[in-house]
């Protein structure tokens, strides 16, 4: 009789044991879901968004900012229409020359892309014409901001 209660406590006790290791899982998987911090690519998405919910916005009278994506590989993309010139008037050469620099050094200044200089993003920079067609891509990569 005394055995027979004996596995009895034992069975309860081996119950509740396991309930308390499934209620304590549980908990952590709940936390992990709902209350983890956003993965990096949900900040580009959110910046992303942020940075462009203006556009299309007018830069200067020969440019405007079309739009702003977060793209896969850690690639922050910027594209903007060149108002006034079709391809054939714009020197590619010419356009890199003054346009890179100016790009470099707001990438390594601006205090609003410090999380995305941080996490290495790579940027990138199209210029289209006033019909849409592609003049100058730039990319910026970790290696033009980032003094080691």
């Amino acid at each position: 009789m005394i055995l027979s209660s004996l596995k009895g406590n034992s069975k309860k006790t081996i119950r509740i044991i396991i309930g308390a290791a499934i209620f304590i899982i549980a908990c952590f998987v709940v936390q992990y879901f709902l209350f983890r911090p956003p993965s990096f690519d949900e900040v580009m998405r959110q910046s992303a968004i942020e940075s462009g919910k203006n556009c299309p916005i007018l830069v200067s009278q020969q440019m405007k900012l079309d739009k702003v994506v977060a793209m896969p590989d850690n690639v922050f993309s910027y594209d903007y229409t060149l108002l006034n010139f079709e391809k054939s008037q714009v020197n590619e050469d010419t356009l890199k020359k003054y346009v890179e620099p100016c790009i470099i050094n707001e990438v390594k200044t601006n205090p609003d892309m410090k999380n995305l200089r941080e996490s290495r993003v790579t940027f990138a920079y199209s210029f289209m014409d006033k019909n849409g067609e592609l003049v100058l891509k730039l990319l910026i990569t970790p290696d033009n901001y980032v003094h080691l």
